[in-house]
């Protein structure tokens, strides 16, 4: 438990840290205020001479396109300042389901009660000395967590009704390839309205849309718990150990068979992997009975 799901990996055959140690490498923390001929300016004043400028960027946890009217985004369920657009669709100010889902999860998991500081000394980036930003969309600025039907859809009604709009890629684990296959064939199910758990059938429905909305509420509120240092901030959801769960959740969706390894034994130590699910397709318009 309490498992970060960011992982890199040094593979090279010499250690990139050991040439940052050196005296080869100087690193600034700051923000680049001007360029001028040959040279880096920042915002403290530090100026350092160059030939080459190398940027890295777009390390932005929302989604790049602009929403309109303004405020929709809460409705949409994805992630946005939490000071902007009082609204009652916004799942993530809706303090007595936060607590309801809480409250489940730790009487679940009682050993997710004991969360840990991963760095009490941590401070912001834009809390240091020479470093500024007005865009409420940066990474080190407060923003709602993603709060999507099983990580892929809005909850509201509003966009049930329509059933026209989803987020592929908005969450991420180590089986990323499987994941993108599933989502993908779940998407093209619900537009469609082939969902054999459709959740666009809660639609005036005032109990079946409170059920959607606090599972959305269960699901997202699990990954704060269970992966705090890369979930219930800003960040996609991600996960590694619960990634198979998940790909069961699609496929029950789907009304396709979920254990896919043809024994209890095998269902029990051996892992999963894409071949597993390589037939997924032909099972699915064989149930629909699609002609390719």
């Amino acid at each position: 438990m309490l498992t970060g799901t960011s992982y890199s990996l040094f593979n090279y055959q010499t250690d990139i840290l050991e040439l940052i140690k050196s005296d080869l490498v100087t690193v600034h923390v700051g923000e680049i205020d001007h360029l001028s001929p040959g040279a880096v300016h920042l915002a403290d004043g530090t100026n350092l001479e160059s030939n080459v400028l190398l940027s890295h960027t777009g390390w932005k946890h929302v989604p790049l396109l602009k929403f309109l009217p303004e405020g929709i985004e809460k409705e949409l369920g994805i992630s946005h300042s939490p000071l902007s657009y009082s609204s009652n669709v916004d799942l993530d100010s809706d303090k007595q389901l936060l607590q309801k889902a809480d409250e489940e999860i730790l009487r679940r998991f009682s050993i997710l009660k004991d969360t840990p500081n991963w760095n009490p000394n941590y401070v912001p980036l834009t809390e240091q000395k020479g470093i500024d930003s007005d865009d409420i969309d940066a990474p080190c600025k407060p923003l709602t967590p993603y709060m999507l039907y099983h990580f892929i859809i809005p909850s509201s009604e509003r966009f049930l009704r329509t059933r026209d709009i989803a987020f592929s890629g908005a969450v991420s684990n180590f089986s990323n390839p499987i994941t993108s296959h599933l989502c993908g064939l779940w998407i093209s199910a619900y537009f469609n309205g082939q969902l054999t758990i459709d959740p666009s059938a809660a639609v005036g429905d005032k109990k079946a849309l409170a059920e959607i909305k606090y599972e959305t509420v269960l699901h997202n509120r699990f990954g704060k718990w269970r992966y705090p240092t890369d979930w219930g901030t800003s960040r996609p959801p991600s996960f590694i150990f619960d990634a198979v769960p998940y790909l069961d959740l699609l496929l029950h969706d789907l009304g396709l068979q979920s254990h896919r390894k043809g024994g209890w034994w095998s269902e029990m130590w051996s892992p999963y992997d894409p071949r597993d699910y390589k037939t997924v397709n032909e099972e699915w318009e064989k149930m629909n009975k699609i002609k390719c």
